[in-house]
């Protein structure tokens, strides 16, 4: 009686393991490989005429998302917080924050100049009386930090207070690398498709040096 029972029982697991295995096989091929992968935190787009797009999943607040001007491609948060790849970074992004490396938020030499009236398909040369600013220390003791790209005049939004939405304004700055490159920068987005905050779209190339300029434009007094 009891082996009755058992062989059966037994017979069950082992069919339903192999259904189990034979389910989540074919739930593999049909996925594929990376089904199993998170979402990248950086989707950018070469895009023509040496203009590249991207879109930030900076919707948390740790860590920062850091990112390489140059290739368009995410630098890892350990990486660029450490002496090693201090420099491979241009700029962080935490929600509406965007840093840049240079100044008080890192040893390179980011700063952003804000480009009155500039179109930004036209632009091709950094205007001479570009005025760059870096980033500083929180003067306005709110616990945050002056980043030059989202306090103050100089921020890349306009924040209502009745609606609690951020509008990207319609400007362009001229944004310096960790290793002196220029690049005209545009915000396009803040809100993802389903209408959550956190994930800044924009777009970017590079800048040639104005004519008579030999050097970096000097950092604008603060």
């Amino acid at each position: 009686m009891h082996n009755a029972v058992r062989t059966p029982m037994a017979l069950l697991l082992a069919t339903g393991a192999m259904l189990h295995a034979g389910c989540a096989d074919d739930l593999s091929q049909r996925l594929g490989p990376d089904a199993n992968t998170e979402a990248p935190n950086v989707v950018a787009d070469a895009g023509d005429n040496g203009v590249r797009s991207a879109t930030i999943d900076a919707h948390v607040e740790e860590p920062w998302i850091y990112l390489d001007l140059d290739s368009g491609s995410e630098v890892d948060a350990a990486l660029a917080e450490s002496d090693d790849g201090a420099e491979a970074w241009d700029l962080g992004f935490r929600r509406f924050h965007i840093k840049l490396n240079g100044g008080f938020s890192g040893p390179g030499q980011g700063a952003a100049a804000l480009l009155p009236d500039a179109d930004f398909d036209a632009l091709a040369e950094l205007p001479a009386e570009a005025a760059f600013l870096e980033d500083t220390d929180d003067h306005n003791d709110n616990g945050v930090p002056d980043y030059v790209m989202s306090t103050g005049d100089t921020a890349w939004f306009d924040y209502s207070v009745t609606t609690h939405v951020l509008t990207p304004k319609a400007l362009v700055y001229a944004v310096r690398a960790a290793d002196g490159a220029v690049f005209k920068f545009e915000m396009l987005a803040y809100y993802n498709d389903a209408g959550n905050g956190g994930y800044p779209s924009f777009r970017w190339s590079p800048l040639a040096a104005p004519a008579a300029a030999g050097h970096p434009a000097a950092i604008a007094p603060q």
